[in-house]
């Protein structure tokens, strides 16, 4: 799993979809939570700290998914609304996107308390912790991302051109992406993620 910041969303070629930027965007980020869930999967309730991997993980999907969730709240579901003509369609996706920071939040309480080098390391409670908090936002993850690619996405790809798609949602995506602040520092005293 790569520790990096995510590069944004890449160029359209003209033969693809308006929407293929997104939808490989969306891709990369569930595998991003699917390696989380194989750590979690592969973890030993030894007392021993976690692997640093999951934390490092986590910090990723951080660094992603919140400036990803804000970015489409800003740009790409004013769009679909736009084209619904109703201002309200997309209401259920930003509530989503609250449960989202909301799941984001406990299962960084639960990587805190597994990868902590003075805690009590990974324990039989914290290793079930870890597996419903983790649960709870890849099931949301997936089932957000499927409502975006089977309902949102088609209706961008027959009513905006490739080139709109970039101008009016993609670019500003990734403006925004590049622009997010860097995540906090860690409870306890601990430095900050270096992302």
């Amino acid at each position: 799993m790569s520790d990096h910041a995510p590069a944004g969303l890449r160029e359209t070629p003209a033969a693809e979809l308006p929407t293929a930027p997104l939808r490989r965007h969306h891709e990369h980020m569930a595998k991003v939570m699917e390696r989380m869930l194989e750590l979690i999967a592969e973890a030993q309730p030894d007392g021993a700290p976690a692997d640093p991997e999951l934390l490092r993980g986590q910090s990723f999907l951080e660094r992603t998914i919140l400036p990803h969730a804000e970015a489409e709240d800003c740009f790409l579901y004013p769009e679909v609304a736009r084209l619904m003509a109703n201002h309200q369609a997309t209401a259920p996706m930003t509530l989503d996107h609250a449960f989202i920071s909301q799941y984001l939040r406990a299962l960084r309480s639960e990587v805190d308390a597994a990868t902590a080098p003075d805690g009590k390391g990974l324990t039989a409670p914290r290793l079930c912790g870890l597996h419903q908090a983790a649960g709870r936002l890849a099931g949301l993850l997936r089932t957000h991302f499927e409502k975006e690619e089977q309902v949102y996405f088609p209706l961008i790809d027959a009513n905006m051109t490739a080139e709109e798609a970039r101008r009016r949602i993609v670019d500003p995506i990734n403006a925004m992406a590049q622009t997010a602040p860097p995540q906090p520092a860690r409870r306890r005293g601990r430095r900050a993620d270096p992302g």
